[in-house]
């Protein structure tokens, strides 16, 4: 039978449960296990988490800072983005920019009367330019959105 990758919680120093990755030779969750060493992927690590919100409604076209710039040499990897309009009758789409005013990443429709949208990516989307903010704007003037986002920072 071929093997199996499983975890086992254990504790670290400060006594925080962790994941460890282990092999289960056996495939069978009996073991006989083989350890190699704690992953430590860049988003398993509080220090890299970014998010951001736009908690006053937007509603003209205007580029909004959402998420803030890493450091040098380090990109945002977005792992969720929630869209929403408040505004009775007028719908919009909301574009993610690399920057202000930048490429558009992603298009997310936020009809009105409370449209929108709530996405995750399985596979982070990678901001392109290092050192870059993320924006966001409303492609219609009038919607009044609200965006957030959160992620991880790498390089």
């Amino acid at each position: 039978m071929a093997g199996v990758w499983t975890t086992f919680p254990i504790k670290d120093g400060t006594s925080t449960t962790r994941q460890m990755l282990a092999w289960d030779e056996s495939g069978t969750g009996a073991g006989p296990w083989s350890f190699g060493h704690m992953l430590a992927t860049p988003d398993a690590m509080s220090a890299n988490f970014v998010s951001g919100a736009i908690t006053t409604a937007m509603t003209a076209t205007t580029s909004t800072s959402l998420i803030a710039a890493p450091a040098a040499g380090l990109r945002n990897y977005i792992t969720q983005i929630t869209v929403s309009n408040s505004h009775a009758t007028v719908g919009t789409d909301v574009v993610i920019q690399d920057g202000s005013g930048g490429a558009t990443l992603i298009t997310i429709p936020a009809a009105a009367a409370y449209g929108g949208a709530a996405i995750s990516f399985p596979t982070p989307l990678r901001q392109p330019t290092a050192a870059t903010a993320l924006y966001c704007a409303n492609v219609t003037t009038g919607a009044s959105t609200k965006v957030s986002a959160s992620g991880y920072k790498a390089g």
